[in-house]
């Protein structure tokens, strides 16, 4: 439903919303990365919601990047930086 393609429009605007407090560069330009995250289980309903809540960021201007492999690639920055942890 529309109210939350809203919603989460309205979210992105607030986390990427320039700070006051954070550090400035030399060009006078906000030196910081902000990240929104939505988890999708796949074969539900929720996967046709979550894509036309995309559309209409898109459509709102925003870029995304969706990641499929999640498990992969927590392995390999596991094994780069050597990090210790077990799986149930």
């Amino acid at each position: 439903h529309f109210g939350s393609r809203r919603q989460e429009a309205q979210r992105l605007g607030r986390i990427l919303r320039p700070k006051s407090y954070t550090q400035q560069d030399g060009s006078n330009r906000s030196s910081f990365n902000a990240f929104f995250y939505t988890l999708v289980s796949t074969d539900t309903q929720e996967m046709f919601y979550s894509a036309k809540r995309q559309q209409y960021l898109i459509d709102q201007g925003y870029t995304f990047k969706i990641v499929t492999n999640l498990c992969e690639l927590s392995d390999m920055e596991a094994k780069v930086n050597n990090y210790k942890y077990s799986t149930p």
